[in-house]
């Protein structure tokens, strides 16, 4: 994270962030979408990228890169420089920063922003639905209620983004994103997925 290529790179064209990239499936899917901008996967354990890693030279991608970093604080190489920022299904301490709200993540996840960038998050809202079986990750995350969801557009709003309503994604669409985790609670038929979508003025 204290490269300072990254830095470097980061400063040289479009940039898109892939926060809590996991095993980096989606990340690299993006990077094929996007071979013109800079494609970065952002996650605290960084040691399951070897089938993304084996992916993208295979594709002959120039990205991603991927780099190691928990968003319990600010990432300064890549802060106010990407004009997109991708979270796909987050757990623990980043849902509860895009989800719950908590001020700490969300302030950092939504610091990597440049002036009009767009977040675009996709969450798992179906444990709240079967509370047997909510993980103890989820705990601290509040249920996302319309109540709940109204006042996060009041938090996102107060750090200078407008966040829109959520909008529920079709099976295919999940599996679109190249996510591992999502096309397995999608098969498993343990997911109800919702997109939220925000902007930075």
């Amino acid at each position: 994270a204290d490269d300072p290529a990254l830095a470097a790179a980061a400063g040289a064209g479009r940039v898109l962030v892939d926060v809590g990239c996991g095993d980096g499936r989606h990340t690299v899917r993006w990077a094929e979408r996007e071979p013109a901008a800079l494609v970065v996967g952002v996650d605290a354990e960084t040691t399951r990228l070897d089938r993304a890693l084996t992916a993208a030279r295979r594709r002959r991608l120039a990205g991603p890169l991927f780099v190691t970093w928990g968003m319990g604080e600010p990432l300064p190489a890549l802060a106010g420089r990407c004009a997109e920022i991708a979270v796909v299904m987050p757990w623990g301490s980043l849902l509860d920063g895009v989800l719950g709200g908590d001020e700490t993540v969300l302030r950092a996840v939504l610091g990597l922003g440049a002036p009009g960038a767009v977040l675009s998050a996709v969450v798992n809202v179906r444990p709240w639905a079967a509370p047997a079986s909510v993980d103890r990750k989820l705990a601290a995350t509040p249920e996302p209620t319309p109540e709940h969801l109204a006042a996060l557009v009041d938090r996102y709003a107060a750090l200078g983004w407008a966040l829109a309503a959520p909008v529920p994604l079709t099976d295919a669409e999940a599996r679109a994103l190249g996510s591992t985790w999502a096309s397995r609670v999608v098969a498993a038929r343990a997911s109800r997925l919702l997109r939220l979508t925000a902007v930075r003025s």
